[in-house]
């Protein structure tokens, strides 16, 4: 069952914001390799199963859950990404933007939402670095 939530935590270990991929040499996407972009890990949050984040690159991929995606704020009316949408993607992908400032816009921009965004932890594990 899918619920909007107004609080969630972004867990670095399993972000997987551009760094990660690059260090990682995986694909982006809103759910990859155990790993999730902002997006991917809000829609988590929300109810949205692995599964169905897995081979979508953006909100509008996901088959289900078209109305729920609008009234978040991530859909239009006619199911195109939102500009927020398109937004926390960018800055989750974003090659010039250091972390601690991708953390900072991602919060803002989650916020222009109505939900609350919280980080903790570490970005990779000791066999990562």
């Amino acid at each position: 069952m899918l619920k909007k939530v107004k609080r969630f935590t972004i867990n670095r270990a399993k972000w997987l914001p551009r760094e990660a991929q690059d260090r990682l040499r995986i694909d982006s996407g809103l759910s990859v390799d155990g790993r999730r972009c902002c997006l991917g890990a809000y829609l988590h949050a929300c109810g949205f199963a692995d599964k169905n984040l897995r081979a979508a690159g953006m909100p509008s991929h996901i088959y289900a859950g078209k109305t729920f995606l609008q009234q978040v704020g991530l859909l239009t009316k006619i199911g195109g990404n939102s500009d927020e949408a398109n937004h926390l993607a960018n800055v989750n992908d974003s090659m010039r933007t250091p972390l601690k400032r991708k953390e900072e816009l991602i919060k803002a921009g989650f916020a222009e939402l109505g939900v609350e965004v919280t980080f903790k932890g570490e970005m990779f594990s000791k066999e990562e670095k």
